[in-house]
């Protein structure tokens, strides 16, 4: 038997030291960012901003498309989703078409049925009460682990002198409320010029 058929393979790792002293000492923070979200099927950046700009070119306003072919081809060969995500929103926005990005954020939010009954949300939870909890994701697929009361995403509801482990923090705001999220260039430098998230 060689060296590789005498080890045992161990499916979950043991946890870390580092982890286990940060919970001993309260210290634990675990941040939940779009991978996480895209593990249970949500879309993740290149997949949204690819949405908006077929839904700008397949839109209509007078007889014509929001967006050229031209526009369209220019817009997926952009490297920046963020850029992608601003603009598309602004051309919506021009239109009247609000309600059209917030159906798409709602719809890139939605987590596969399937994919979430391997829910990696789950796995998680036997942390709550034992570290702190914050997402860039604006998603739902964790607030179910806290009291309705306990998930906030007002900017306001954030003061590094008071960060609570018992609340769960979406720094980037909810779909619950649309106004809060922050997807736009023009949003994420408005979020990060506050001085609570400095």
């Amino acid at each position: 038997m060689n060296k590789l058929e005498s080890e045992k393979f161990n499916p979950i790792p043991d946890l870390p030291e580092q982890i286990k002293i940060a919970i001993e000492n309260e210290r634990l923070a675990i941040f939940l960012g779009a991978g996480v979200s895209r593990i249970v099927g949500c879309m993740g950046w290149d997949e949204f901003a690819r949405s908006l700009i077929e839904k700008c070119y397949e839109t209509e306003e007078n007889g014509d498309s929001l967006i050229s072919f031209r526009e369209r081809e220019a817009l997926l060969s952009y490297n920046d989703n963020k850029k992608i995500i601003s603009i598309c929103k602004k051309i919506l926005d021009d239109a009247g078409k609000e309600s059209i990005f917030i159906e798409q954020v709602t719809k890139a939010l939605t987590p596969d049925c399937e994919k979430k009954k391997r829910n990696i949300y789950e796995q998680l939870s036997i942390f709550v009460s034992r570290a702190l909890f914050l997402t860039t994701n604006a998603d739902e697929c964790f607030d179910d682990k806290y009291n309705h009361n306990n998930v906030k995403y007002d900017n306001n509801e954030f003061r590094a002198n008071n960060i609570d482990k018992s609340y769960f923090y979406h720094i980037h705001g909810s779909i619950n409320k649309p106004d809060s999220m922050v997807l736009t260039v023009r949003e994420y430098i408005k979020r990060y010029s506050n001085p609570n998230y400095s």
